[in-house]
């Protein structure tokens, strides 16, 4: 079973996609997807769209966030695949984290930071 899911990253300048993921770090583009404004303000504390591009190379993935602002701080964070996400978020919570919860049908997802500002995605696997 694998714990890391991804990283995802804040990209402010486009060319470095084919400059340096794809053609330096080997990377090839796997989808694209947005964050609307109102998801983005909830998690990362952005209210605007993001636009994400995800890459994978050797079953690694990283999700890069398009930002217009080189000092935009916040969309940085490690996700990590959990079997018991109730069972973090609580203790998390109750430890005193920040921590914010998103149901969605296919999973439960879930973001937690620690008191230094790092960020982690827990994301809910399904049992096989």
């Amino acid at each position: 079973m694998e714990i890391l899911n991804h990283i995802a990253l804040p990209l402010a300048f486009q060319s470095d996609i084919q400059d340096f993921y794809k053609n330096i770090l080997g990377f090839t583009e796997k989808y694209r997807f947005e964050i609307d404004p109102e998801t983005a303000e909830t998690i990362f504390r952005i209210r605007k769209p993001i636009r994400v591009e995800v890459f994978e190379r050797c079953d690694f993935r990283i999700e890069l966030y398009h930002v217009e602002d080189m000092q935009m701080q916040g969309i940085n964070h490690i996700c990590l695949n959990e079997m018991d996400i109730d069972g973090v978020c609580q203790r998390a919570g109750a430890a005193g984290y920040h921590v914010v919860r998103i149901d969605r049908l296919a999973a439960k997802l879930a973001f937690i930071t620690d008191k230094t500002g790092n960020r982690f995605e827990i994301k809910q696997m399904i049992q096989p």
